[in-house]
């Protein structure tokens, strides 16, 4: 089942643009466009996480945060063009659990997002066959033995697990991992897939033929 974000914004195009960029990562999204509706599609939608803008009408972002915090420890994320220390503190205080600064990189809010949904589920730390993965840490640990990954090699896994049900092409791959505006070679994909095989091992990174990666967890 797809994991479900409300997003709280009602600037028109930015929630546009949040809609697509959490959409195309494989999550439902549900949009409130001020305080009051917020709150009220939180009660109706129960949604794994909320992206929360600070300045909003008929209910201020603060209000909203302080309402849905007296009933939910559902990870809530600010979003704001506010980036003054006293701020991010106040938000923090009242319960928010991350503060993100207008303009941001599709990426970073993703990674940001994954990051505490994983906090929320417990799933810090996950065990995949003789493979051990510490998110948090970015440890990756093959029978004990801890084994080094590159920047690089470990995004693909976060990729490839976060997305563990499906079938992974190269440009999608290309996308999520190396961004948009990346002028290199597609085949870096299949170089990094390579070397992350090599270190993990081929039964846990599963090619696809024709179609392209995924990560095999009890097949």
């Amino acid at each position: 089942m797809r994991e479900t974000v409300l997003v709280v914004e009602d600037d028109e195009s930015i929630a546009e643009f949040l809609t697509v960029t959490l959409s195309g990562e494989g999550y439902r999204v549900v949009l409130a466009r001020d305080g009051r509706e917020a709150v009220e599609r939180f009660e109706l939608e129960k949604p794994d996480a909320v992206l929360l803008d600070m300045m909003l009408p008929r209910l201020s972002g603060l209000d909203v945060l302080r309402t849905l915090r007296r009933s939910s420890e559902t990870p809530i994320l600010i979003v704001s063009v506010k980036d003054s220390e006293s701020d991010k503190v106040s938000t923090l205080e009242l319960g928010a659990d991350d503060y993100i600064t207008k303009p941001f990189s599709p990426r970073e809010l993703v990674a940001r997002l994954r990051t505490n949904l994983r906090k929320r589920g417990g799933e810090v730390r996950v065990r995949l066959g003789d493979i051990e993965i510490d998110w948090q840490r970015a440890d990756v640990y093959r029978s004990g033995v801890r084994i080094i990954l590159t920047a690089r090699e470990f995004e693909v896994l976060r990729v490839l697990y976060d997305h563990r049900e499906r079938v992974l092409g190269r440009e999608s791959l290309l996308e999520k991992v190396w961004g948009f505006d990346f002028e290199g070679e597609d085949r870096v994909v299949d170089t990094t897939i390579k070397r992350l095989r090599k270190k993990v091992g081929s039964e846990l990174v599963e090619t696809v033929r024709g179609l392209g990666y995924r990560l095999s967890v009890g097949r």
